[in-house]
C-alpha cells in the first residue's frame, strides 16, 4: 500500500496513532485466540483478521509516511491555531489534515490554498495568497499551538 501524499501529523496525532496500533495489535491477538479455540467458524475469524490487519499496515504506513509537524508556536504548523487579518478583517482557525476540515468549526485543511500559504510561516509575516475567491494579503498575527486530538486526519 502506497500514500499518495505526504502525511504531516501534530505530536499527539502521532501518539493516538501509536494507541490505535497497539489497541489493533491486541484486537489481532484476541481474534487468533478465539480461533484456536472455536470448533467451526474458522472463516469469520480469517475475514475478522484480514481487517484488521489491512488497518493495521494502513496506520503503520501513515506513521512511517508522516512528518511531525513543528508545535513550539513560532511558525504555522499543521495543529496550529492561526489568527490572520487582511481587508475583510480578522479570522482564526485551525490547520487540520483533510479528515478533520471543518470550516463550521474554523478548521481547515492544510491542503487547503489558505493554509498551504502560511505553513511554515512566522508571527508578523505578510503572505500574498490566491485561491478561489481571488488574490489578496493576509498578516499572521497569533499562532497558537492546538488542542490535543483536535485536528488530526
Amino acid at each position: 500500500m502506497r500514500l499518495l501524499q505526504r502525511v504531516l501529523l501534530t505530536p499527539e496525532g502521532r501518539d493516538e496513532l501509536t494507541l490505535e496500533i497497539a489497541c489493533l495489535e491486541q484486537t489481532r491477538r484476541e481474534i487468533l485466540n478465539d480461533a484456536r479455540n472455536a470448533q467451526d467458524g474458522n472463516g469469520r475469524f480469517r475475514s475478522e483478521l484480514a481487517a484488521v490487519d489491512m488497518e493495521i499496515a494502513r496506520l503503520k504506513e501513515v506513521m512511517t509516511s508522516g512528518t511531525v509537524t513543528d508545535q513550539t508556536g513560532l511558525v504555522v504548523a499543521v495543529g496550529s491555531e492561526v489568527t490572520v487579518v487582511d481587508e475583510d478583517g480578522e479570522e482564526t482557525f485551525t490547520i487540520g489534515g483533510p479528515l478533520a476540515a471543518n470550516p463550521r468549526a474554523q478548521c481547515i485543511s492544510y491542503e487547503s490554498p489558505l493554509a498551504r500559504a502560511i505553513l511554515g510561516r512566522e508571527l508578523g509575516e505578510t503572505v500574498k495568497i490566491t485561491s478561489n475567491e481571488g488574490r489578496g494579503r493576509l498578516k499572521i498575527v497569533a499562532i497558537r499551538r492546538g488542542q490535543p486530538g483536535a485536528n488530526q486526519g
